[in-house]
């Protein structure tokens, strides 16, 4: 087998695997590996990512936005680790900027916000922006010129297509990993003192729009090598439903209804919004329903929306959904 050896193995290269690799170039390791078993910070969900982010500035109460944050999940949060990513989320903000990144700004009132879903009185910066480039494709784009600066340095090494397979062990630790190369089929190995899992996400619960496409890779290496997994209730701190792609945009609620099995509307009886509610309260009333024998199945309903509604206005403020693909106009869905 062709084998690679380094200090620090760092599997995945979305927005936690650049940001460690980076975070361990500052601590002093000088010998980091980043492997990605498609293209090296292209290809990640980080990069599709719309890019509003929970910044806990210094005017807001960290404290208060943990106990928010715990309440929207329904009691199933860490709150030490949560108010911690909070406490120290300002610094990585002026990290990011001091590397180009922009956050779009008003007029004498500063960054523009917006509230966070399902999250009363917690804050999101919107639009980060970077050399034309915007959301997460921007913030990747700023983490990997960084990446690249430490490479030609020679203290990181990129290695993409390589699809890890499984971690090696050695007097109970972990010692490197083993993969294939996606396009070759050759087996590669990677000996490390250390190794950081940083490869998606893995949640019974999910989150919005691709949930459905994470494989949880990192979690499985894990498993296989005799790590406990525990707390994973923990991995998502608003809940969703294990597939809430289009419906959890929340465009699609403005004027469409979510019935039970009979079919009968039923938000109205648990939140004042009824239909247009986050979707951390939609599921929780789903479950209520669901307690009564009232549901599943649940339905969303749209048929009071216009067609042309549908197509224009809607689905092409998600996604272009409808563009064609030479770039004209949308074509009818």
């Amino acid at each position: 087998m062709e084998e690679h050896s380094c200090d620090l193995l760092v599997i995945g290269s979305g927005f936690a695997g650049l940001w460690a690799a980076l975070s361990a170039g500052e601590a002093g390791v000088r010998d980091v590996a980043v492997v990605d078993k498609r293209s090296i910070g292209l290809t990640s969900q980080s990069r599709m990512a719309a890019g509003a982010t929970v910044y806990c500035l210094p005017r807001y109460d960290p404290g208060l936005w943990a106990d928010t944050i715990a309440n929207a999940n329904g009691g199933l949060s860490r709150r030490d680790m949560v108010r911690d990513m909070l406490e120290t989320s300002h610094g990585r903000l002026e990290v990011l900027e001091s590397w180009g990144i922009e956050y779009r700004r008003l007029p004498l009132l500063g960054y523009q916000t917006m509230p966070s879903r399902g999250l009363e009185g917690v804050r999101m910066l919107v639009v980060p922006g970077r050399d034309g480039a915007v959301g997460g494709a921007a913030v990747v784009g700023a983490l990997m010129e960084q990446v690249r600066e430490r490479k030609r340095g020679g203290d990181v090494r990129l290695y993409p297509r390589v699809m890890i397979t499984s971690l090696l062990r050695r007097d109970g630790r972990v010692a490197g990993a083993v993969g294939v190369h996606a396009r070759t089929g050759e087996p590669l190995v990677f000996k490390a003192r250390a190794v950081v899992l940083a490869a998606a996400d893995c949640s019974f619960r999910g989150g919005y729009a691709c949930v459905d496409a994470v494989t949880g890779d990192a979690f499985r290496l894990a498993y296989d090598a005799g790590v406990r997994l525990c707390n994973m209730e923990f991995l998502f701190s608003n809940t969703g439903s294990p597939c809430y792609g289009f419906e959890g945009t929340g465009v699609a609620a403005r004027r469409a209804r979510f019935l039970d099995r009979r079919p009968e509307s039923f938000m109205k009886r648990y939140r004042p919004e009824g239909d247009t509610a986050e979707v951390c309260h939609i599921v929780q009333a789903m479950a209520k329903e669901a307690r009564e024998r009232n549901g599943p199945p649940f339905y969303f309903d749209m048929s009071r929306w216009p067609g042309r509604y549908i197509t224009r206005r809607m689905l092409m403020s998600v996604g272009n959904w409808c563009r064609s693909t030479s770039g004209g106009s949308p074509r009818k869905a």
